[in-house]
């Protein structure tokens, strides 16, 4: 894997897409932790899809740029809980896991794009809910949610941001 191939996409993302390079100066000051992370996702994502070699170099790019704002949820998340050691309760994984639906009012926010909109509020969903027609089955992902946002929240968010992308 060519690290610099790597960076040109990122160099490119940022250059391309202002609101993602505003982002990420804003997750590092929020959280250099989250913000490595989401780099090394990214870097994850950007070699997983070449091993694939299925995939356009215009969709790599993009993938690569959903990578990076993966946890934009993260942003609402308290700094407490966010860097809290691995002794967390139930009710604090659930306030933590919300980053996935909390990400799509910053994604709103920061007016990303549909694909990384979808990397959001999808990154923590279950393969099998999101190949359901309409995203039907997106509310079964996790019991925390359902029981949090209700039924149809996260199947209702998911058609009116990224209908286009079923």
């Amino acid at each position: 894997v060519s690290i610099d191939r790597f960076d040109d996409i990122v160099d490119k993302q940022l250059q391309e897409h202002p609101e993602i390079a505003r982002y990420l100066k804003d997750l590092d000051a929020y959280s250099t932790e989250t913000f490595d992370h989401s780099i090394n996702v990214a870097l994850l994502t950007f070699t997983e899809l070449l091993k694939k070699g299925m995939y356009s170099e215009e969709e790599i790019e993009e993938w690569v740029g959903a990578a990076l704002v993966h946890d934009a949820g993260k942003l609402t998340t308290p700094i407490a809980l966010l860097h809290a050691d691995s002794n967390l309760d139930k009710d604090d994984i659930s306030k933590l896991m919300r980053h996935s639906i909390d990400g799509l009012r910053v994604a709103l926010d920061y007016n990303f794009s549909e694909i990384c909109t979808a990397a959001i509020i999808g990154h923590h969903l279950s393969a099998e809910s999101l190949e359901s027609p309409n995203f039907e089955n997106v509310g079964k992902s996790k019991y925390a949610w359902r029981s949090e946002f209700g039924e149809s929240y996260i199947k209702d968010i998911m058609q009116e941001h990224l209908g286009t992308l079923t």
